[in-house]
């Protein structure tokens, strides 16, 4: 199937980080996805940054892509990255249940560092090939997705009355405070609203989507993950802001590719 001519120039940047445990697979899948080959050799990551031209739903976009270290002595570094990343895949391997205990972690540190309600993410389960030693299942890691569904939704969204009425006071006439879901309002019923690939719904609640990879050849869903996230940016974020956007550097010169970070200890 033939494809469109990269475009030479003003096209959007989105800049992708890639967060979880150490040895869940994060730069396994980066590779697969840039490189196209399977690295199964463990070899603990710093920051890796990779730069890739690509073409998603008919649009061109610069996927700028930062494979993050999860070793807990890197943690002071991960607030850097992500004050400027765009959008998050969180992580975890199916075979360690610890991974994926920490979901909550990063989830909750990247709303603190961008201090929004919800923001651009896709939760991971990698290493589904491995069967015979899986520990979370697929329900489980739905769960958790839905688990960080925020339930912040706009005051006049919130009230059945006209907005006129409430205005969208501190506290409205009808007793209910602006931005909460009413009491009755079950987080499985706001679900039924949202659509499947994530994004907003009607009630401007954001679904984190749930998705399964594998890096090992011959990979599952390892593209899908990636263009997942920018589909989900493209959502919440104005197309015209991105095309604006000047191609920043995580830290350095990089050319496309890949280009080792190196940690300096002041």
């Amino acid at each position: 199937m033939a494809t469109s001519a990269v475009p030479s120039d003003n096209l959007p940047t989105y800049k992708l980080v890639v967060v979880g445990d150490g040895g869940v697979g994060k730069s396994a899948l980066t590779i697969q996805f840039f490189q196209k080959i399977f690295v199964p050799d463990y070899d603990p990551t710093i920051e890796d940054s990779y730069l890739k031209h690509t073409e998603i739903d008919n649009q061109w976009a610069i996927l700028d892509v930062l494979d993050t270290a999860g070793q807990e002595e890197f943690s002071a570094m991960r607030e850097q990255y992500m004050r400027t990343g765009d959008g998050f895949l969180i992580v975890y391997s199916v075979t360690d249940k610890a991974s994926f205990e920490h979901v909550d972690r990063f989830h909750q540190l990247i709303l603190r560092v961008k201090d929004r309600e919800s923001f651009p993410m896709i939760l991971v389960a990698n290493k589904v090939d491995l069967m015979h030693l899986r520990k979370i299942t697929r329900e489980q890691g739905k769960e958790m997705a839905t688990k960080h569904n925020p339930v912040m939704i706009p005051h006049y969204q919130t009230c059945r009355h006209k907005p006129s009425v409430c205005n969208g006071s501190q506290t409205c006439k009808h007793g209910r405070a602006p931005g909460l879901v009413d009491a009755d309002q079950t987080r499985a019923e706001l679900g039924k609203l949202v659509g499947p690939r994530g994004g907003t719904d009607r009630l401007g609640v954001t679904k984190i989507p749930y998705i399964e990879t594998s890096a090992k050849d011959p990979p599952l869903n390892v593209d899908k993950a990636f263009h997942d996230l920018v589909r989900v940016i493209r959502q919440q974020i104005p197309e015209k802001s991105q095309k604006k956007k000047k191609k920043t550097k995580w830290r350095g010169d990089r050319a496309t590719g890949t280009h080792k970070l190196q940690c300096v200890i002041l």
